[in-house]
């Protein structure tokens, strides 16, 4: 075993870290603070390279080889998981993290679902893409699917749940209106409009 595995207990779900920019690398060093991890990191890719092990990996080991040509295997996201082909190992309870933006990993959440995989993503491209495969994100949902989207609409702003939550209370909802990117908020901020936007 090498320094970059880490054995789990068996019962424990498996977890494909996808992307490692902020948000992938930020949650690969919260989990290694963590005194036990709550699922077995078995794959963390990158657009270049990728560390797979079926019996688990440390996770800041896993983020500093993927630095390392050497260190990690040749063939990241899209050449791994892009076709939607995570190992066979993965199975169904186990989580996968798109953290990228990637059309292509967008397109597979519908596929991972089914699969019985559960999907967590801060891709705004899942639900918030092409209306068919919206479609198909919320019939796996109704069949028992896990989806967590709403890591980055708005902001971080808790808006999702908020109007989720007013849905089922029997609320219904008209309109939604303001700024709703942290960026356009802040290029705003600072246009007076004395000049072209553009």
């Amino acid at each position: 075993m090498s320094a970059l595995t880490e054995p789990q207990p068996a019962t424990t779900r498996r977890l494909a870290v996808l992307g490692v920019g902020t948000v992938g690398s930020v949650l690969l060093q919260r989990l290694a603070t963590l005194d036990a991890l709550p699922l077995n990191l078995c794959l963390v890719a990158n657009s270049r390279r990728r560390c797979v092990d079926a019996d688990g990996l440390v996770p800041l080991a896993a983020l500093q080889s993927l630095a390392n040509p050497d260190a990690a295997a040749a063939g990241g996201i899209e050449d791994h998981a892009g076709d939607g082909q995570l190992p066979a190992f993965f199975a169904p309870g186990d989580v996968v993290v798109d953290a990228t933006a990637s059309e292509a990993l967008a397109a597979w959440h519908p596929r991972w679902l089914r699969r019985g995989l559960r999907v967590v993503t801060a891709n705004k491209l899942g639900i918030g893409g092409p209306l068919l495969r919206h479609q198909r994100i919320r019939r796996q949902l109704g069949q028992g699917g896990s989806y967590g989207d709403a890591a980055t609409v708005g902001a971080g702003l808790p808006l999702l749940r908020c109007v989720r939550e007013l849905r089922s209370g029997g609320d219904h909802v008209n309109a939604l209106a303001g700024v709703l990117s942290g960026t356009l908020a802040w290029l705003f901020d600072g246009y007076d409009g004395s000049t072209p936007f553009s």
